[in-house]
């Protein structure tokens, strides 16, 4: 078994057999319906979203199998007491990196590392003054914000290179050795090629999976901390200056959130749409999960939202049915996801 592994065993743990197989395929890859976005928030794996966008349904299936000829899942999809002794090893001896957050910066994190490793490859070769190389991408996009910076910031090439050097090597003394090692092995410069993942899991005598999380988790690091200190680090800040931060919704998401601040009600909204009116309560419970600022008061009272939370306290599971059984008062489904969705959001 590898790393991969024990990752969709821990999103299958979390599920606790409420969801199948595709959900943890669908967290994993980063796929954008509310659903998958109200799974990762509501069972806690927010971390682990969209982290393998080129994961391949049969791996999931095949891992499945694997765990379960091995005696870690029954048939309910729910972990044994092997399956749970597994986790518990795995998480103390390699538990899952303390700064990765995919639903939060994955995004960001992609773009700001594709143009910083064209951007190292560039300032590098200028300064060696080699005028003939392959890029390291593609990417018209990238390889356009590098040229438009370039041109706009006025500064030599030395003095970019300078800058860049001195902030990495602060923001990275602030990293473990390996993290900071698999970054500047991934990067490009005039003399050498940026390692892959797989070279480096070689390199470092690890788990492939592994690698990527360790990699991906510094690169949240490094976004994270360029939120919130700008001046230390105004280069690489610039690289994500430019990223409009949306809300956390899908697209159909934020065309309900729209017409619900102009003060619509569910069935107005469902019929300007042409959409169902669960499919509306979906989005909401959606908005719910990521706007703490949205008047929901509408759909559920203060009062009912504690009443619910009680019960949701009380029995320690994320079954709409069973805390449904348990209520006094004949709450919809719609109110007690609703509650749900804010008990987690504020936890």
């Amino acid at each position: 078994m590898n790393y991969l592994d024990f990752l969709i065993l821990y999103c299958t743990h979390k599920f606790n057999g409420e969801r199948s197989v595709s959900a943890t395929y669908h967290l994993l890859v980063g796929k954008k319906s509310s659903q998958t976005i109200q799974d990762s928030i509501i069972f806690r794996l927010s971390p682990l979203f969209g982290l393998f966008p080129e994961l391949e349904r049969s791996q999931i299936l095949n891992s499945t199998e694997r765990m379960a000829a091995n005696q870690f899942l029954d048939e309910s999809l729910k972990l044994t007491r092997a399956g749970l002794e597994y986790i518990e090893n795995m998480k103390l001896h390699k538990p899952i990196p303390a700064s990765l957050n995919g639903w939060e910066y994955g995004n960001e994190a992609r773009v700001m590392w594709r143009r910083l490793t064209i951007f190292t490859q560039v300032i590098s070769n200028l300064v060696y003054e080699k005028k003939r190389y392959l890029p390291v991408t593609k990417n018209e996009e990238d390889l356009f914000w590098v040229k438009n910076f370039l041109q706009r910031n006025g500064a030599s090439k030395e003095v970019l290179a300078k800058q860049l050097h001195d902030e990495l090597r602060d923001i990275l003394s602030q990293c473990s050795n390996t993290e900071a090692s698999i970054f500047i092995l991934k990067l490009t410069s005039s003399t050498r090629i940026g390692l892959t993942s797989a070279q480096l899991a070689e390199k470092f005598a690890d788990d492939l999976y592994y690698i990527q999380l360790l990699f991906w988790n510094i690169i949240h690091f490094i976004v994270r901390k360029l939120k919130g200190n700008t001046k230390s680090y105004s280069l690489l800040q610039y690289m994500i200056s430019d990223l409009k931060k949306e809300k956390n919704f899908t697209a159909s998401t934020l065309a309900t959130f729209n017409l619900l601040k102009k003060g619509l009600e569910v069935e107005q909204i469902a019929n300007i749409r042409q959409l169902k009116k669960s499919t509306i309560e979906d989005h909401i419970v959606e908005i719910a999960l990521n706007d703490p600022n949205t008047d929901l008061s509408a759909f559920i009272s203060l009062d009912d939202y504690n009443t619910i939370r009680e019960v949701i306290e009380k029995l320690h599971t994320t079954q709409l049915k069973m805390v449904k059984q348990h209520l006094e008062q004949p709450y919809s489904y719609f109110q007690i996801r609703l509650a749900f969705a804010m008990y987690r959001r504020d936890k």
